[in-house]
């Protein structure tokens, strides 16, 4: 497809962002902005048509509104998706210090996303290890098997979520959907506005280059989980760990980031995936034969 074709398809903003996404063989951030692009709209009116649905995104607070970006440049700023390349972006960044929403100004944002369940487990883990005393903890303690651990750690989030608590483990937003980073801060239901594009935590540089970010030469990496044995080992993140019926209470969870970016759910999610694809594509045919009478 020429730049020409995806300009026509996506519009001029988004079709450059593609075609530059190709160029660079960015394949993973080219498929998560070309999904994105098309289906956030549908997606987040049905959203906003059924707050039962509490555990889709944060209704009622933005999960890093104090810790909300970094800023690239003149023309960008980098959205921090909690447990999602931030930190290395940071180190990165010549002031190294956070941006709050309020303070990006007209800069648009960039941000990169990673599969929905890792990044989930990833949040569990490194909240784990800021436990100071994870054995009196039933999200870390080792006295029960991970599913129960996992199932109390989700049983807070949904908690959290639903109905915010002052008090609440701070820690929590790192394991909330992706998506709910992306929200726009003065409208909590809908995407922010200066959302300009999304790739994959794998082709990070490519992003950063694409939004006109000179990395710097020899940049070191973040630490990652894999470098501490022991955080491996006390909060693992493999999800043939997990029962199926944990792996699809962590998909429910998470769902949103499967709606909108293109990661391939595990089996034990795809029945659950595919039934709220079919309530969208019904709830979008009932409107618009509405709209139409």
């Amino acid at each position: 497809m020429d730049e020409k074709t995806l300009v026509d398809i996506h519009g001029k903003v988004i079709g450059t962002k593609l075609a530059a996404m190709a160029r660079m063989n960015a394949c993973l951030s080219f498929k998560h902005l070309s999904k994105f692009s098309s289906v956030k709209d549908k997606v987040m009116a049905w959203v906003r048509s059924h707050p039962e649905e509490t555990h889709l995104i944060s209704r009622k607070f933005h999960p890093s509104a104090q810790f909300y970006a970094f800023n690239l440049n003149d023309d960008y700023s980098y959205l921090h998706v909690f447990k999602s390349g931030g930190t290395t972006v940071q180190m990165m960044t010549t002031t190294k210090k956070h941006t709050k929403s309020s303070e990006v100004d007209n800069r648009k944002l960039v941000t990169v996303v990673r599969d929905p369940i890792d990044h989930f487990l990833s949040g569990w883990a490194e909240c784990g290890s800021r436990s100071k005393n994870p054995d009196e903890n039933p999200h870390f303690t080792l006295d029960t098997g991970i599913n129960e651990r996992i199932g109390s750690w989700l049983d807070s989030l949904e908690d959290q979520i639903a109905s915010p608590k002052q008090g609440a483990d701070p820690c929590l937003p790192h394991s909330f959907p992706q998506s709910s980073f992306m929200l726009n801060p003065n409208k909590l239901d809908s995407i922010s506005p200066n959302l300009e594009m999304i790739g994959d935590l794998r082709e990070l540089n490519a992003v950063l280059t694409i939004a006109n970010f000179t990395i710097p030469p020899n940049s070191a990496r973040a630490r990652s989980a894999s470098d501490n044995p022991k955080k491996v080992e006390r909060y693992p993140r493999d999800m043939r760990l997990l029962s199926d019926q944990t792996v699809n209470r962590i998909c429910e969870f998470v769902m949103l980031d499967y709606l909108l970016f293109d990661f391939e759910p595990p089996l034990a999610c795809s029945e659950s995936l595919q039934s709220y694809v079919e309530k969208i594509w019904s709830f979008e045919i009932k409107s618009f034969s509405q709209g139409g009478k």
